[in-house]
């Protein structure tokens, strides 16, 4: 026979096996996308009985039909598998960054309560701002100047005139024992 046709006979032979393998890959791959394994369970149980009836014997096209539900039902079983361990991780994933998210803002709570306590923390209270629940730190709203209760009445932007307002002054006394209106103290002016 002919070298060349046998060549060309042989690269057939080859290229319709390698597009048999692609199309069950392609098969497999749908099957487990499409099908359920309650389906093809149930799918298995009628040919089950039906072979059950029959004295455990089917024709060829049953046998066949059998083994390839049989074959997806393993590969749903994989897929479903899959699919389970793929939605744990992202489970898993989403509860790291909820996590990584809390703590970032309980950081940076925290971050904004220290940088309020050094800006404003000293001189809270003798700020005309100041409102023990609504604004603890005394700070001046968005385009205000930051304004002092004043020693002996009014108002001053110098922090070294600042002293208490007479109600917390007041509150103050009561609490340390101690008369008199509360003022910046020396340490406290030098900074």
């Amino acid at each position: 026979s002919n070298p060349v046709q046998a060549h060309q006979r042989a690269e057939r032979k080859k290229a319709l096996k390698k597009n048999k393998t692609k199309r069950l890959r392609e098969r497999d791959a749908k099957v487990a996308t499409t099908r359920t394994i309650t389906a093809v369970t149930e799918e298995i149980g009628v040919l089950e009985k039906k072979k059950a009836a029959q004295t455990d014997h089917l024709n060829a096209t049953d046998t066949r039909a059998l083994e390839r539900l049989r074959k997806e039902l393993k590969i749903c079983e994989a897929a479903e598998a899959e699919r389970q361990a793929k939605a744990e991780e992202e489970r898993l994933l989403a509860l790291q960054d909820d996590e990584v998210r809390q703590s970032q803002y309980a950081k940076s709570e925290e971050a904004v309560r220290d940088a309020n306590e050094a800006r404003f923390g000293q001189y809270a209270a003798m700020s005309v701002y100041y409102d023990a629940v609504m604004n603890p730190y005394g700070a001046a709203p968005p385009g205000k100047p930051m304004v002092y209760h004043a020693q002996g009445g009014g108002t001053t932007m110098d922090v070294r005139r600042a002293c208490l307002p007479p109600g917390l002054a007041a509150d103050k006394a009561d609490n340390d024992g101690v008369g008199g209106p509360a003022t910046v103290s020396a340490s406290a002016s030098a900074s």
